[in-house]
């Protein structure tokens, strides 16, 4: 899914968005809100700042989360072996458990 605008992506479920082996992109900011989240060997990118609110899971395993400013992850478990989680600006993670992977910049995270 490309989101060619500069406006805000939003993307809004209570259950499962799936974007396993996908990606996921938009040149302006992104709000995801889901009961979980797979992005295992996918890609979600934004050029702006990001706000990802997740219920339960995030599964992020060999998977790119990348985004152009900061980034506001809330989740339960973040499974991210093998996987990158990446902001150009304040990266504020709060999640239950967090299982590998590389997070990038400045970084406050809650477990």
């Amino acid at each position: 899914m490309l989101h060619l605008g500069t406006g805000t992506l939003a993307l809004t479920g209570t259950g499962a968005i799936d974007n396993s082996g996908g990606r996921i992109a938009t040149n302006g900011a992104l709000s995801l809100i889901a009961g979980t989240f797979a992005n295992t060997s996918g890609t979600l990118t934004s050029v702006g700042g990001a706000g990802l609110t997740i219920d339960s899971d995030l599964a992020n395993e060999n998977g790119l989360i990348a985004v152009g400013s900061g980034l506001m992850l809330r989740a339960g478990a973040a499974r991210n072996a093998g996987g990158s989680i990446e902001a150009a600006g304040l990266l504020d993670a709060r999640l239950t458990a967090l299982d590998g992977g590389r997070w990038s910049r400045p970084v406050r995270r809650d477990c």
